[in-house]
Order: structure tokens, then C-alpha cells, then sequence
């Protein structure tokens, strides 16, 4: 992959990722394994998204930018906050007004720009995971994390998902949605044939979180769904 582009002398960014971490080592004089296991160890941490930053190693040794950059990528399991049309406290998902902010990246202007100016929009997530952080404005409900590994077919990347109840209580028509959700995701070329996701494959995903009417609850409530009514699994009615 390419370098990252280290414009901290421009603008203000987010601390370097190994900042209290461990001290930066003299990499010419270590082996490939020793470098991969210092990278291992600075780079193995979940980090928002918008804490995305050049590793501060790159300034200190640009002959090997592009492999502190790859291990940066390969090790870093990146986190994206996403709303989704469920209401905890009645248990049960929605399509009134509030359904207007879910189903999107809670990515502010400003971090889509410092995202972009450092050339984050474009590089490929996802071998050190990508988490989403499934949740509403009031609470975290649920972590689902995909993982992509090299497939043995020439046919993009092998997909591993993850889902979490971190909500404190339990809402299984949440998560056995999310559970059916993923394994939608793992048939599908979420790539678009690369070898990761870009930022623009991670928005559409994003998307996939909302909780639609099937034909099923269609035939059941024809229209009236879009007047706020709440609907859950079968079993709910």
C-alpha cells in the first residue's frame, strides 16, 4: 500500500497511534521479525476512526514508511459508531422521524476531511478488523466486527464477522438481526473485488444496519409502517 501522508506540519491531528504505547526503536538495526514484532505490539489496539493518524515511526524512518504503514493497517482494528432503528427500552426496531439519522457513519465533516487530506478514505481496512459500534444516540447496544483474511480462491478476500451484546440487557431480536445481517455480508463481495474496504465500502455497509420491513411485515402493515409503527420478529406479535 502506499504511505499515508503525514500532514501534521499543516493541520492539527489526532496523536500518533504508538504514543504511550512503547518508545519508537531503532529499526535499521532490527531484523524483519523483530520490526513486525514491535509493530505487533504498538499497532495491536482498537482506535477510532476518527484517531486515525500516521504512525509517528514514519517521520522518524521514511525508508520504511510503507511497511510501518501496512503493519498500521494489518494491526489496527479501526472503530465506526454507527445509529440503527432500534428502540431499546420498548425492544423493538422503528421507522418514525428518528429513522432519518441511522443507517450512516456518526463521522463529523471535519473527520472526513482530515480522513481524506491523509489519504485514510482511500487506503483498504479490514485485515486488522473493522468494528462497528451499533448503538443509538442514548446507548451502545451491540459491537460487529468483520475481518477479512486471504482466500485460497481467486475470489477476494475470506469474510469473518463478529457480533457482541454490550447493551447490559438482553435484546435478542437485535442481535439475532445482526447475526442474519453478517451472514448476508459474508456472501456478498463487499470488496467490490479489492483486496479491503475503502471508506465508501464501509458507509455502504454501514447502511445495511437499518432494520427494513420484510414482504412479510409489508403485506402484514402495508403503508402504515411509515407512520412510526414499531415492529420486531415474528414472534413480537
Amino acid at each position: 500500500m502506499p504511505p499515508l501522508i503525514d500532514r501534521s506540519s499543516e493541520e492539527p491531528s489526532p496523536p500518533p497511534s504508538t504514543k504511550g504505547l512503547i518508545p519508537i526503536p531503532h529499526l535499521p538495526s532490527m531484523s524483519l521479525k523483530d520490526r513486525d514484532d514491535y509493530y505487533h505490539t504498538a499497532f495491536h489496539h482498537d482506535i477510532p476512526i476518527e484517531k486515525f493518524a500516521v504512525p509517528a515511526a514514519c517521520a522518524l524512518y521514511p525508508e520504511y514508511a510503507e511497511e510501518i504503514c501496512s503493519a498500521y493497517m494489518e494491526y489496527t482494528t479501526f472503530i465506526f459508531k454507527v445509529w440503527i432503528n432500534y428502540d431499546a427500552g420498548a425492544s423493538k426496531f422503528f421507522t418514525d422521524n428518528r429513522f432519518q439519522d441511522c443507517g450512516e457513519l456518526r463521522l463529523t465533516h471535519q473527520a472526513r476531511i482530515h480522513l481524506k487530506r491523509i489519504g485514510a478514505d482511500t487506503v483498504l481496512y479490514g485485515t486488522g478488523g473493522v468494528r462497528f459500534d451499533i448503538g443509538t444516540a442514548f446507548r451502545p447496544l451491540a459491537q460487529v466486527t468483520i475481518e477479512l483474511r486471504p482466500s485460497k480462491l481467486d475470489v477476494g478476500p475470506a469474510i469473518d464477522t463478529f457480533v457482541a451484546d454490550v447493551s447490559g440487557r438482553r435484546h435478542p431480536g437485535l442481535i439475532n438481526y445482526l447475526h442474519t445481517i453478517c451472514e448476508v455480508i459474508k456472501d456478498d463481495d463487499i470488496t467490490d473485488g479489492k483486496d479491503g474496504l475503502v471508506l465508501a465500502d464501509i458507509d455502504r455497509l454501514a447502511l445495511r444496519f437499518l432494520r427494513m420491513p420484510d414482504e412479510y411485515e409489508e403485506r402484514r402493515w402495508g403503508e402504515r409502517w411509515y407512520d412510526g409503527i414499531f415492529f420486531g420478529t415474528y414472534e413480537d406479535w
